[in-house]
């Protein structure tokens, strides 16, 4: 389990370092990643798949939710139990599946 951080100052050593290990299987955890971030694996020498996210511009396979059909769903069972006043809490950031979330409600 590799936690990458642009902060650190190891943090494009380490992207070589595992997108050039031939023997690895890498794992993405696309929630808060962007296409600039996708970028830095698209020349790895190994097989990705991204979960909980997807690249528009990068040849990922992915697995993900459907953000908006889970939100509606969400929705009607508060409406169904009689909720009337339901609201939404967004966060600042404006991720991709944070938007299709918010498209469902």
């Amino acid at each position: 389990l590799i936690l990458l951080d642009r902060n650190n100052s190891d943090f494009f050593k380490t992207i070589k370092e595992i997108t050039h290990d031939i023997n690895a299987y890498i794992i993405l955890v696309g929630t808060g990643m962007s296409e600039e971030d996708y970028l830095l694996f698209n020349s790895a020498y190994n097989r990705i798949v991204i979960m909980d996210g997807w690249s528009k511009t990068c040849n990922f396979p992915s697995i993900a939710i459907n953000n908006e059909a889970i939100s509606q769903m969400a929705v009607s069972l508060l409406a169904k139990y009689g909720h009337k006043k339901i609201g939404y809490i967004r966060s600042i950031l404006r991720l991709p599946n944070f938007q299709e979330r918010e498209a469902g409600c």
